[in-house]
């Protein structure tokens, strides 16, 4: 928060495009996200190109559950760059609130494009979504093939059979967990 207020201390030296993130960053700190919201808005109404402002616009319409609008700049800033990580995962996020088949279709598409850990948990928690739990397991399985460390997806496979009312074996995947020295 200093570093944003020194900012503002000399906020009429600095580009105009950074003046909007500046005065948007402000609000957010003061947990203002509609006020932030309409600055990053009125920035891109300016530069219509900014794609940090497009996500950003996108976050927090997500995270106002403005689903619609999220979608919106979200999809224009994969149209710009398809390897935006942040972009897929708000994407898959957005989905997973609005339409778990899309959030499946989105999951597929945020993989092919970014490979690794999170885009194949989301995968994995999408195909659940979608009452497909076989292969959300195989998802989790590939995640730790992949993967070894990765603590989360040995407690969604525990996840996964809890859903499948196999509380046995979601019991040895917690034991697993509570043995690791990781945990």
């Amino acid at each position: 928060e200093a570093a944003i207020n020194k900012a503002l201390q000399y906020i009429d030296r600095v580009p105009e495009k950074e003046q909007f993130m500046i005065r948007a960053e402000k609000a957010d700190i003061e947990r203002n996200l509609p006020k932030s919201l309409a600055l990053y808005k009125e920035g891109l109404r300016k530069y219509p190109d900014e794609k940090e402002m497009m996500y950003i616009v996108g976050d927090l319409s997500y995270h106002l559950a403005e689903y619609d609008s999220a979608i919106y700049y979200l999809n224009k800033v994969l149209a710009i760059d398809p390897r935006f990580e942040r972009a897929w995962q708000h994407l898959s996020w957005t989905y997973r609130e609005v339409d778990p088949a899309i959030w499946l279709e989105t999951a597929h598409k945020y993989l092919a494009n970014i490979p690794g850990e999170g885009a194949y948990m989301n995968l994995a928690g999408a195909y659940e979504a979608n009452h497909n739990l076989d292969m959300g397991l195989q998802t989790y399985e590939k995640i730790l093939e992949l993967y070894p460390e990765n603590l989360g997806a040995t407690g969604g496979i525990a996840g996964n059979y809890i859903m499948r009312g196999n509380f046995t074996s979601a019991s040895a995947e917690l034991q697993n967990l509570i043995a690791d020295d990781r945990s």
